[in-house]
């Protein structure tokens, strides 16, 4: 009975995640940034780890880590984190936000807008605070970025809804 308790505690890739993480950890480029577990797929002979880099709790866009063990080996690593050491906090909120994404896709500040969530930009060690926006369209929707430090449009990209 307590062999199936214990096998209940953990979920498929559990393993493979702890081991993926430690060495994300100990490897100095890497050192430093925060990473939490996105999602674990199961291949036949592999598992696959993909991390998030957040900060300080939110996301930062464009920046996860993808991790292949296999046989209890990491064969594997690709994407791209980097530790935040600078930070530039925001200068607008988040209705601001939601007005400067309606404006940029619809040509006016009054647009409905969907999701407003708040997002880390980042270019080398230094982020940014931020706002990705989803806007409705006809056929899907666009996610909207925004500097909320500088208070700017900084990138549209089309989102197919399914």
């Amino acid at each position: 009975m307590l062999l199936l308790l214990t096998v209940a505690l953990f979920a498929p890739g559990d393993a493979a995640a702890l081991q993926a993480k430690t060495w994300l950890q100990s490897h100095a480029p890497l050192a430093g940034a925060e990473l939490k577990r996105a999602d674990v797929r199961l291949r036949r002979d592999r598992a696959i780890v993909r991390f998030s880099q957040t900060w300080r709790g939110k996301p930062v866009l464009d920046r996860d880590v993808t991790v292949t063990v296999r046989g209890g080996e990491i064969t594997r690593v690709n994407g791209h984190a980097t530790p935040i050491r600078r930070f530039h906090e925001a200068t607008i909120d988040a209705a601001q936000a939601r007005r400067l994404a309606a404006k940029a896709v619809h040509g006016h500040e009054a647009a409905a807008v969907g999701e407003v969530r708040e997002v880390v930009l980042a270019l080398g060690d230094l982020g940014t605070a931020g706002f990705e926006v989803q806007v409705p369209k006809v056929l899907g929707a666009v996610a909207v970025r925004i500097d909320a430090h500088a208070g700017r449009v900084v990138g549209v990209r089309d989102r197919v809804l399914r």
